[in-house]
């Protein structure tokens, strides 16, 4: 499929005259993510100041992990199978599992990674295939969350760095924070945690080996674990720091020549 055919699936129908409109199907939208219900309100709202309208231009198949990214294959099988006419992927382990899971329906995602370099694309400028998005690169920042952290405690022995190894980026994330800290000339230490009991006995260990402040990779199951994140880092005084951000207009990367 044509990459302009995948950036006018969504947005084209808000120039159809309305007689038009009323002869066209309406447009399913698989909805991928790890969080609940309410993370796509954004999107709704984005699809409504387009000019489209939920029930009449689109309908949206609303999917979620819970955190748990074991449920990815069943999820994505059960939205290939209802046919819908493209899925939003909200991250890079979705968008994999997506691209996995149909070669024939068009996957719109938005990353964290570079996606040639974990297999998503075969090159930004002509991604090919059925895949097409946007990507943060949140990656390029770790030097300066570890530069950042160092800053601000000087003396701590080790910055740790908390890991979901179950996310396509877990090595790319592991090697960039050991290049960064040999460049700063500190000492990091990756831990990993892909369940809440995992969790908990990761920032435990980190409080009782008194390693010191702790980055906090990007993740679907992270994601929902903000607030027991925070909870736990009060509670054995830990400084954390998470790897993803609010990206600025000019941070986001098309993986198409068109952007």
């Amino acid at each position: 499929m044509k990459r302009r055919a995948f950036i006018s699936l969504l947005g084209g129908a808000a120039a159809w005259p309305l007689a038009a409109r009323a002869q066209q199907p309406m447009r399913v939208i698989g909805y991928l993510s790890g969080a609940s219900m309410t993370g796509e309100s954004g999107f709704r709202q984005g699809l409504k100041e387009t000019g489209l309208i939920e029930g009449r231009d689109f309908a949206i198949e609303y999917r979620s992990t819970n955190g748990r990214i074991d449920r990815l294959p069943a999820i994505v099988a059960d939205v290939v199978a209802r046919r819908v006419s493209v899925i939003l992927a909200v991250s890079d382990s979705f968008a994999l599992a997506a691209k996995a899971g149909t070669t024939a329906i068009p996957i719109v995602y938005i990353g964290g990674n570079d996606p040639v370099r974990i297999g998503l694309v075969s090159s930004l400028n002509s991604p090919d295939g059925n895949v097409t998005g946007v990507t943060v690169l949140n990656v390029e920042i770790a030097a300066k969350r570890l530069q950042l952290l160092n800053e601000l405690i000087p003396t701590a022995p080790t910055i740790v760095a908390l890991l979901d190894p179950g996310t396509p980026n877990f090595e790319i994330d592991s090697e960039n924070l050991v290049a960064a800290a040999k460049v700063l000339g500190v000492q990091v230490e990756i831990l990993r945690a892909a369940t809440p009991a995992e969790l908990g006995s990761s920032l435990e260990a980190i409080a009782q080996r008194r390693l010191g402040p702790v980055v906090v990779g990007s993740s679907p199951f992270f994601n929902t674990q903000g607030k027991h994140i925070a909870t736990l880092a009060i509670r054995h005084a830990l400084p954390a720091q998470p790897l993803r951000r609010i990206p600025r207009r000019g941070d986001l990367h098309r993986t198409d020549s068109q952007g």
